[in-house]
């Protein structure tokens, strides 16, 4: 059976950050990109009514001091009725991205059978 994928790029005129949400072979993932200055004390994730929630916190200060900046920002992803909660993981890679993935029951192939209708009044109703 041909596997089914999705892909979703979240964007809204107030959120900083492309999120992308995909479900393909088995597994939900969402990737976002945090940039360089990331670590991974500053995120925090929980999931709460089927809903994932991720809070940011980045910092950073010139090299002279006289300068600061802070930002925070909270994104709520939800979540597919199937994905197994228990399983959710998550990886800050080297670039700075935030990879979240959980696992997806791939459901079975369930064959149907097709019938022939030898009924031929039906067939007569229609000239």
């Amino acid at each position: 059976m041909d596997s089914i994928s999705t892909k979703k790029i979240l964007r809204n005129p107030i959120d900083p950050v492309w999120t992308v949400v995909e479900s393909k072979e088995g597994k939900f993932t969402v990737s976002i990109p945090l940039g360089k200055d990331a670590k991974p004390d500053n995120v925090k994730l929980s999931v709460r009514d089927r809903d994932f929630y991720i809070k940011i916190k980045l910092e950073k200060s010139s090299e002279d001091g006289t300068s600061h900046l802070k930002q925070v920002f909270t994104k709520r992803v939800p979540l597919p009725e199937d994905v197994i909660v228990d399983e959710i993981k998550s990886n800050l890679t080297s670039e700075g991205v935030l990879k979240i993935e959980a696992s997806v029951p791939i459901p079975e192939e369930v064959p149907i059978p097709v019938s022939l209708d030898e009924d031929p009044s039906d067939s007569a109703e229609d000239d």
